[in-house]
């Protein structure tokens, strides 16, 4: 017996996310981010047309030296040592263009949910932006959704 779970991108997609321009400060994105309580942030063009992206994890990776990632046990050194107000000034000091991935994995609204979990288990990925036939941000799909639709499924046949 075959199971068809006709289930698309637009049925799973979150629309009120952060986004904005290229010239926005980081800083700002940040605190978008923060009330919207997501870790992504959209860059667009006037026209809404996807330009590029950045995670917490890229504002992350600004701040916290490359070291840590390869050695995690370094419990001994205090944060002060690690973060320092230098980082963190020059974090201040950047625009969304500094610090966005230009090359953006987009599903469209239309597409099977399928496509997001591959996506989103093959890259590793937490937020996918979606696009519109025209190829304009509605919004994203994100991990959290895309498992609570999966349990819903399951629990539907239970």
């Amino acid at each position: 017996m075959s199971l068809s779970v006709d289930l698309k991108i637009k049925d799973l997609v979150e629309t009120d996310i952060p986004s904005g321009s290229a010239e926005v400060k980081v800083s700002d994105a940040l605190n978008l981010m923060i009330q919207k309580r997501v870790n992504i942030f959209v860059v667009v063009n006037k026209d809404k047309k996807i330009k590029g992206v950045f995670t917490l994890y890229d504002i992350l990776d600004r701040l916290i030296p490359f070291f840590i990632k390869i050695d995690t046990s370094l419990g001994f050194i205090s944060t002060n040592e690690l973060i320092t107000e230098e980082r963190i000034r020059s974090l201040s000091n950047l625009r969304a263009k500094d610090l966005m991935v230009k090359k953006v994995y987009c599903l469209k609204e239309e597409e099977e949910m399928i496509k997001a979990i591959i996506m989103m288990y093959v890259k590793n990925f937490d937020y996918i932006p979606v696009i519109n036939k025209e190829h304009q941000l509605v919004g994203v799909v994100n991990r959290t959704n895309v498992e609570k639709k999966i349990i819903e499924i399951i629990n539907s046949f239970s």
